[in-house]
């Protein structure tokens, strides 16, 4: 789980961003939430947050760090194909963010 700024921005650190990468191509789920109490994260609303999107960092959208970070650990317990397990990261099973 990545805390990020606002929107879901983070410094422009090249290194950061070629480590997304790598951990997206060994199939390590990352996910971007805010750390703003209200709003949530919108990745690709600014460039930082495109860089995001771009290296296959998952939109936590309004969730909590404590709410995404117990769903991560579920979901990654189960030893779903990637297909599946992406598709119950970006899914919303209990309130814990909301489609907006």
């Amino acid at each position: 789980v990545l805390r990020c700024y606002g929107s879901g921005t983070l410094p422009a650190q090249p290194g950061l961003i070629t480590a997304l990468k790598i951990g997206q191509e060994r199939g390590i789920p990352v996910i971007a939430v805010s750390q703003c109490a209200e709003g949530g994260s919108a990745l690709g609303t600014y460039a930082a947050g495109a860089a995001l999107k771009q290296a296959g960092v998952f939109d936590g959208r309004d969730g909590t760090v404590e709410a995404t970070y117990p769903k991560l650990l579920s979901v990654l317990s189960q030893h779903l194909p990637r297909p599946a397990r992406d598709a119950a990261l970006t899914t919303p099973i209990c309130g814990e963010f909301s489609y907006g």
